[in-house]
């Protein structure tokens, strides 16, 4: 994308000479092209396995609640290969995830940290991004 945005701005420059141009865009594709490891709690399981993707292994983070697991790395895969769900890693970093649904539905609540385990993880500094 940003290989694209110069070429507009050299061919914008070239044919608007002393003109100024205002590029807005709307990121909401942009997110289509993580990683194919890359974090995104959103598209995690509630339980590991499944039809989710493996994701990369993270650091945990020093906004975890338990300082033990500060700067721990977090394998994001199950010893039998499967893809880690938010249940496994969220208890594997000592948060209490006792009556939290995985996901809210339809969407979370932008003032909620704690909403549901999604959001939970994906407060994280590693899932922040």
């Amino acid at each position: 994308m940003l290989v694209q945005v110069d070429k507009a701005i050299t061919i914008f420059e070239e044919a608007h000479l002393g003109c100024k141009a205002l590029f807005i865009f709307d990121q909401s594709l942009a997110h289509a092209l993580l990683g194919l490891d890359a974090l995104h709690a959103f598209d995690i399981n509630k339980s590991n396995g499944g039809k989710q993707r493996k994701q990369k292994a993270i650091i945990i983070s020093m906004n975890n609640p338990c300082a033990k697991f500060h700067r721990k790395p977090q394998i994001m895969i199950t010893g039998a290969g499967e893809a880690k769900g938010l249940k496994q890693a969220l208890e594997e970093c000592s948060f209490d995830i006792t009556g939290i649904s995985a996901i809210c539905s339809p969407v979370c609540l932008i003032e909620n940290d704690n909403c549901c385990m999604a959001c939970l993880l994906s407060k994280q500094d590693d899932f922040c991004l």
